[in-house]
């Protein structure tokens, strides 16, 4: 088999086809705008088709339920969690039962290097790390293969991300999903920008400030004094607040882009299938 899609329009990158894959012929690599792909190394692939048929851009069962969700309005009672959170705590508050439980938490995070990825976090510091929206597409690394093991412990899981990243992870798991203690929270999803535009917005304000990155934060909102996601990133930097934060470079290209997403505009199939959306 050449690849896993026809086209493009038709792939979000989940990565459910690279986890499944028995043979380990596919890969996750950057397109020529950064986004993540599923590659297939021919000389691996034993065309059994496995790939196509876990999809769940092609599978009927993996379309949104229809009926009406309800909806809460929540936040934290706790100030300093809200302090440290973009919209109201809600994840925090979810985190904390799963980890009580004896459970483990996934979520996105800064690494060392300011690149998005997934990690697995048993305790409250880890799970702090989650904390904040970070706009660009994560890198989910072998979050899948940890979350497989975790449901066949019998450990409680919350996985927190992207609509589509939900839906693979919900097609990878298979039965294993609905069998094992899974809860699926993902979030009302704009798009997510390009890794490789990110990684050219840090350089150009390294470049320009002559500094290295300290810190990245997203602003709660109407949070005084909270730091702006790519406005102070360095030691010595003022916050921005208010408007102004969305004035830097990378915050308006993401807000007027009409592509921010691995997914063309309008193409994305309606997958919901998270229990909770935050």
């Amino acid at each position: 088999m050449e690849q896993v899609f026809e086209n493009k329009r038709d792939c979000c990158g989940c990565g459910a086809c690279a986890h499944r894959c028995p043979d380990g012929a596919i890969a996750m690599e950057p397109d020529e705008e950064g986004f993540l792909y599923p590659v297939i190394r021919a000389e691996r692939c034993m065309d059994c088709g496995l790939c196509q048929t876990i999809c769940p851009f092609r599978k009927e069962d993996h379309w949104k339920n229809e009926q009406m969700p309800q909806f809460y309005v929540a936040k934290h009672r706790d100030g300093e969690v809200l302090r440290r959170s973009t919209s109201g705590g809600a994840f925090t508050a979810l985190s904390d039962q799963v980890l009580d439980m004896g459970g483990a938490v996934y979520g996105a995070v800064f690494d060392s290097r300011f690149r998005v990825v997934h990690q697995r976090a048993t305790g409250r510091a880890g799970r702090d790390r989650m904390r904040f929206s970070k706009y660009v597409q994560s890198d989910l690394g072998n979050c899948f293969c940890q979350v497989e093991q975790d449901l066949r412990q019998g450990k409680p899981v919350l996985f927190t991300g992207t609509p589509c990243q939900n839906a693979g992870l919900r097609a990878a798991m298979g039965p294993l999903a609905e069998q094992g203690p899974l809860v699926c929270c993902d979030l009302i999803c704009y798009g997510v920008p390009s890794p490789r535009v990110w990684e050219a917005y840090k350089q150009l304000l390294e470049k320009s400030r002559g500094r290295r990155w300290q810190k990245c934060l997203s602003a709660p909102r109407n949070c005084p004094g909270a730091e702006a996601t790519a406005t102070a990133p360095f030691a010595t930097a003022r916050p921005t607040r208010g408007k102004a934060r969305q004035t830097n470079g990378f915050t308006a290209c993401f807000l007027k882009a009409e592509r921010s997403c691995a997914l063309p505009a309008g193409s994305a199939p309606l997958h919901r299938l998270a229990g909770l959306r935050i």
